[in-house]
């Protein structure tokens, strides 16, 4: 928890308990409570959640629903893990020549861990979903896409900066290998010279 945060749970807390005629024992367990509530739940940050829905025109027509969610699991000192994902319900949308009719689900987690010389990230996505086209390609496209993120950066004491990043997608667009519809890896490495 942040001083400032600290500060300002503190004189909250203070101001509500000084208020409430709760006896000094049962002010400490509320305190506890409205610090828990708050980021303060043994030494770990509030989990946050949140999660909407909207609806947007599509350029030529038709419209596409979203449902979208949003999750931060506790932080710890160098350690964040997230998930975000929407589902996509498509209603005669035609974002171009092309009419989309289905559903697409997307889920990323994302794990990010830091120490004194470097850092780690993973991205794990995935896609699913059933979209029937029509218009300038004609047909069910069942998809079922899964792709992984992972990057590093570090310098060890003595040592020159490292930094890496692997991307790969696996799975099948409309019966067709991944590879077979766009570019599914790269690698990447930059060595500070």
């Amino acid at each position: 928890m942040t001083p400032l945060r600290a500060l300002a749970l503190t004189v909250i807390a203070l101001s509500t308990l000084a208020a409430c005629g709760v006896n000094p024992a049962d002010s400490g367990k509320v305190w506890r409570s409205v610090t828990r509530t708050l980021g303060d739940g043994g030494g770990h940050e509030q989990a946050l959640s949140a999660s909407f829905s909207f609806e947007v025109d599509c350029e030529n027509g038709g419209e596409a629903e979203l449902e979208a969610l949003f999750d931060l699991d506790d932080e710890t000192a160098g350690h964040l893990a997230a998930v975000f994902g929407y589902q996509i319900r498509y209603d005669e949308c035609q974002p171009d020549d092309n009419t989309l009719d289905g559903q697409l689900d997307y889920d990323a987690t994302v794990v990010a861990d830091a120490t004194d010389s470097g850092g780690l990230l993973t991205v794990r996505t995935t896609y699913q979903g059933l979209v029937t086209s029509t218009g300038e390609t004609n047909g069910s496209c069942e998809i079922d896409v899964v792709g992984t993120l992972d990057a590093a950066a570090y310098e060890a004491p003595g040592e020159e900066f490292h930094a890496q990043v692997d991307a790969t997608y696996s799975g099948t667009i409309c019966g067709n290998d991944v590879d077979e519809v766009f570019s599914a890896s790269a690698d990447i490495d930059a060595d500070d010279a």
